[in-house]
């Protein structure tokens, strides 16, 4: 534990294959001892590290649900295999949006209690929002669900959990069809198409100072913001907790590749519209 309490980051100067790497418990400290900063109106980023897989860390799968759920509906089709199509399904979303906020270093659990969520959410003081529907609010909003999957998703869960409805054949195999929607856009989003790792630099060489950011631990609920002077063999590193809303804003930018909300976010007094980054 450092002397300020944090114990995300470390407190004393390290050394590393020679290079001089000091770590801090704010940005603004790495700010104060960086004399030549990133040109916001005119700079790169180059993505380092690829989007992978959503790992499940629970017993059963998503797909696992989405199997049974399609069992189901290759049975007689009485009124339990179609319920069971249905509950299955969702399982298979929820399970899903529960896997996603473990490998984004989130407690799935305590969810409703998470500090940094209620601030990016605009949920300091209590709402009436149930957990589930604030997860999949969640999720939305950090880009990771389609508006629209979601919309659907919401409209079948109502009408069988609060309406008591029973769904027809045709509204369970929708259902089946929307959560193995849900599951590869999501996985495809946060696996694929995402900048995991990546550098904000100023010129091609390299040869001055440039920024890296590292979302590839996000499981163990941190991300890293390293920058570097090259020309005098310096490291300035912060550690980025789950629990601070810079980690959730941090990520939200990542997802959607917003990424000129990067310099309001890291705390730069630059205006979005000035901001011009081009893409290695």
């Amino acid at each position: 534990m450092c002397e300020n309490g944090l114990s995300k980051v470390f407190c004393s100067d390290i050394l590393i294959y020679g290079i001089d790497v000091f770590e801090y418990t704010s940005l603004g400290e790495i700010m104060i001892k960086i004399e030549n900063d990133i040109n916001w109106s005119n700079c790169f980023i180059e993505q380092d590290v690829a989007g992978v897989e959503i790992n499940c860390y629970f017993e059963i799968t998503p797909d696992e649900f989405l199997r049974h759920a399609d069992d189901c509906l290759k049975k007689s089709l009485n009124k339990m295999d179609v319920i069971n199509a249905v509950l299955n399904s969702k399982q298979a979303i929820d399970c899903q949006i529960d896997s996603i906020l473990v490998h984004l270093g989130f407690d799935y659990l305590k969810f409703n209690t998470i500090m940094s969520i209620k601030e990016f959410m605009g949920l300091e003081r209590s709402v009436a929002i149930d957990g589930e529907n604030r997860k999949i609010s969640f999720i939305n909003q950090l880009g990771i669900a389609p508006k629209l999957l979601i919309s659907q998703y919401r409209k079948i869960r109502n009408s069988l959990e609060h309406e008591y409805k029973l769904p027809t054949v045709c509204q369970a195999k929708e259902f089946v069809e929307l959560a193995e929607l849900f599951i590869n856009a999501t996985s495809h989003k946060w696996g694929v198409d995402m900048y995991r790792t990546f550098t904000i630099k100023n010129d091609e060489q390299q040869t001055t100072y440039n920024m890296y950011i590292d979302a590839d631990d996000t499981k163990d609920g941190h991300i890293e913001i390293r920058s570097y002077r090259h020309d005098k063999d310096t490291r300035h590193r912060l550690i980025v907790a789950s629990s601070e809303l810079m980690y959730v804003e941090l990520l939200s930018c990542i997802i959607k590749k917003q990424f000129d909300e990067i310099p309001r976010i890291l705390g730069y007094n630059f205006p979005r519209e000035n901001v011009n980054i081009q893409y290695w």
